[in-house]
């Protein structure tokens, strides 16, 4: 694949706490000096998802003239999206149509005005794509919304004009809108830097188990049923996945109505759900597996146990779909210390590498606040319990101090010109230190 193609799909998943996606794209950047003439609004607009549930809310999509008969909308109408869904499948794969077109029409947070294109309106064509996918997010005791970048695309005859550029632009007026606290993306390394992204959360472990290895697991251990999950699992699977995430200082959260999205239809990267119990047993646990990711492994995307003693009849169950899928090896994207990683890894597993998501904090003060109850419950576990006392944090553009009364953040501000005790770091380096990933 050349250097300068890319693709980045979202792949709304969690392994163990830890965040999924895949990633595959196209994209391109290069300063435009293109006009920002907003054209009239058209009228509100409404799609329904079937008879009960309104796929988007009545809402006035926004135009922006971006020169050379360019346009950049939102979808707008059910012929957008079909258009849509083609230009990604053309430009990513073609299984993404069928994905993208799902996606904007059944999953249970979308939004149109989410789902951005530039079209050349004389070619009436969609040239370049981009969209936000709204997540929830649980940091400690703390909510928090995130908007991921999805779907960047542009034609091979319009790159280096700078719309990804444009559209990131109107992807980070979203998310102001939005209220949303940061921004995700699994995208390739040195392009999303120039948009303020950074690693900062571990993303797809990989531990390769072999399917020997797997199924000696299975010989000794105590058996277990195996079923495909139905829609009418989704309370039981959102209790499971709540309480598999519950260690995890930060996960995504996942509704009953989104279980029901992952289980019903062709799921994003044809995934599948497991459930297993003891014969005559209501369910102890589960897994997702998908046919479509990275390598030519069986990807384990998530795992939910019971205990330990249910791991060896799982890898055995894992061992059978891949032989029947012609995979010659386990892949766990999960958790290195989840009961089922380390009993493959007892085994005789080996990881080989390992990504992480790039992030943005949209409003950094604003982020360092919302986030006070998950400091003061570090400090609490710390050497400083009950500090009073400030410090600051300077980015060498931007500096913000946090004030501290008996262990409890009070105030984050802007420090005084003489201020000292600064903690001077990179830009890039503040979301994973903020999350937990990084300490000073």
């Amino acid at each position: 694949m050349r250097s300068d193609v890319h693709r980045d799909t979202p792949f709304p998943l969690l392994s163990d706490g830890l965040l999924q996606c895949i990633q595959n794209g196209v994209t391109s950047d290069r300063p435009s000096s293109c006009s920002q003439v907003a054209l009239p609004r058209v009228a509100p607009y409404r799609f329904d998802r079937g008879v009960t549930t309104t796929v988007f809310t009545t809402t006035e999509p926004r135009r922006t003239e971006v020169g050379d008969g360019l346009i950049l909308r939102c979808v707008e109408t059910t012929e957008d999206v079909e258009r849509l869904a083609l230009f990604n499948g053309k430009i990513h794969s073609p299984e993404e149509t069928a994905t993208t077109r799902r996606l904007i029409l059944e999953h249970p947070t979308t939004r149109p005005e989410h789902w951005l294109f530039v079209e050349d309106i004389p070619a009436k064509r969609i040239v370049s794509t981009l969209c936000l996918i709204p997540w929830r997010f649980q940091c400690g005791s703390v909510g928090l919304a995130s908007g991921e970048m999805g779907f960047v695309g542009t034609d091979p005859q319009y790159r280096r004009r700078g719309l990804v550029r444009r559209l990131a632009d109107r992807h980070a007026d979203l998310l102001r809108e939005g209220d949303f606290d940061l921004t995700h993306i699994q995208g390739i390394g040195g392009f999303y830097d120039r948009f303020g992204y950074a690693y900062a959360v571990p993303l797809i472990p990989d531990l390769r188990v072999s399917l020997a290895v797997a199924t000696a697991a299975a010989k000794d251990a105590r058996p277990l049923a195996f079923r495909r999950a139905q829609v009418d699992d989704a309370a039981i699977l959102t209790a499971m996945y709540q309480e598999a995430v519950a260690p995890v200082a930060l996960t995504s959260c996942r509704s009953e109505q989104e279980w029901r999205y992952l289980i019903e239809g062709p799921a994003v990267g044809e995934g599948e759900t497991w459930l297993f119990a003891e014969e005559g047993s209501a369910p102890v646990g589960y897994f997702r597996i998908h046919k479509t990711g990275f390598g030519d492994g069986l990807i384990v995307s998530e795992v939910s146990l019971s205990g330990a003693w249910s791991a060896g009849s799982v890898l055995g169950r894992l061992a059978e779909i891949a032989s029947a899928w012609g995979r010659p090896h386990i892949k766990l994207e999960i958790d290195p210390v989840s009961d089922l990683a380390i009993l493959a890894g007892d085994l005789g597993g080996h990881a080989v590498s390992s990504y992480a998501w790039q992030m943005k904090l949209v409003n950094p003060v604003d982020f360092l606040q919302k986030l006070g109850p998950v400091f003061e419950q570090r400090l609490a576990a710390s050497m400083f319990a009950g500090l009073t006392d400030h410090v600051v944090i300077s980015t060498y553009r931007d500096e913000m101090r946090l004030v501290f009364e008996a262990g409890k953040l009070v105030a984050v501000d802007d420090p005084d010109a003489e201020e000292g005790r600064s903690v001077f770091i990179p830009a890039s380096t503040l979301a994973p230190l903020v999350l937990g990933h990084r300490s000073i």
